[in-house]
């Protein structure tokens, strides 16, 4: 048997032990085995580029200030997580601690956006003397506003807006809430001598919204609207915007409102309906402004009062669920850098 030299044997166990160093990390498991550690920073993919391991403690540098960074992103993560509730939670919170939110609830009022209000205006004594009386009547009259008076171009009805210009084709639910001092047979008699009353077509208008035919409601109130005096205008412009408030054409509706709370400033309906309808266009600041000019008008209107708790609760609401969103539109975000920064890592790793 050959004698092999003790030079050789060194030579041999050190050509072995850097070879085993190049190629890859190993480790002693609790086994006592000895097995390349696959997860190391340390292990090469390609065991024969020499630039990659002689950069392997810039790599370790790198590596550590990812981790550092991961660890502090993940810290970060599970910050944001446990202060984010869930939208019941949030909701059950704000309804069981805030004022106006709990007033809104207790309140035994119904509470609707779209509530009807509509003015016949039966306070206007010097018209009320002008009512026909039945008795004058022979049989059945139609009342028919378009040909009862022609009604020609007019700025008093608002011929910009498209929604007063095209028919209204629309499914109007009757409206029997409605109660006038006057029959059909009445308005449209007393209209064939009075072809410019605009009380009357005012009337004939509401008359037409009890039966659910909007059309012709809104032909009435036009004509309404254009015969009445600006001291009067108020009444038929409310109508008409509560119409187009029902009917969900709510820009235009405050249009007319406006216009109606302009002519009559003194009057709660108009600032009561006008800030239903800011509440729908999502402006609650102008709303609540609104409700206030009511209640400065009418101070014992407590469905005003519910309303408005119920508007401001569910603007804090909404303001919670955006800051909610906004939480988790931000670790969605900080989630994306962690898992760039894990991309990253094993990028340098290889």
């Amino acid at each position: 048997m050959p004698i092999i030299g003790l030079n050789k044997c060194i030579f041999i166990f050190f050509d072995i032990f850097y070879v085993s160093q190049a190629i890859t990390h190993w480790v002693v498991t609790e086994e006592g085995r000895i097995q390349a550690q696959l997860d190391s920073v340390f292990r090469l993919k390609r065991p024969y580029d020499l630039v990659a391991f002689l950069k392997q403690e810039e790599l370790v540098k790198n590596v550590s200030k990812y981790l550092d960074e991961m660890i502090q992103r993940k810290i970060d993560m599970d910050q944001k997580w446990s202060r984010i509730s869930s939208a019941p939670e949030v909701e059950h919170e704000l309804m069981s601690t805030d004022t106006d939110c709990i007033k809104a609830k207790n309140s035994a009022d119904d509470v609707d956006l779209y509530m009807n209000v509509f003015d016949h205006a039966s306070d206007k004594i010097i018209y009320k003397r002008q009512l026909p009386d039945d008795k004058n009547i022979k049989g059945n009259i139609h009342l028919d506003c378009k040909k009862i008076s022609r009604l020609d171009f007019s700025m008093a009805t608002f011929p910009h807006l498209q929604v007063l210009t095209q028919p209204w084709n629309l499914t109007w639910p009757k409206e029997p809430e409605i109660r006038l001092p006057l029959t059909s047979n009445q308005i449209a008699y007393g209209l064939s001598k009075n072809k410019t009353s605009w009380y009357l077509y005012n009337l004939a208008s509401l008359h037409w919204r009890s039966r659910g035919e909007s059309q012709k409601a809104i032909d009435c109130i036009k004509r309404a609207i254009h015969y009445a005096p600006r001291e009067y205008k108020d009444t038929p412009l409310l109508n008409l915007g509560v119409m187009l408030h029902r009917a969900q054409c709510t820009a235009e509706a405050a249009i007319l409102l406006h216009s109606a709370i302009d002519h009559a400033p003194h009057k709660p309906f108009g600032h009561f309906v006008l800030a239903n309808v800011y509440a729908l266009l999502g402006d609650y600041n102008r709303s609540i402004a609104c409700y206030d000019n009511a209640l400065g008008l009418d101070h014992n209107w407590n469905l005003v009062r519910t309303m408005r708790h119920n508007i401001l609760c569910h603007s804090k609401l909404k303001q919670r669920l955006q800051q909610l969103q906004n939480s988790f539109t931000i670790s969605i975000y900080i989630l994306v850098i962690y898992q760039n920064k894990c991309k990253t890592l094993i990028e340098q790793q290889h």
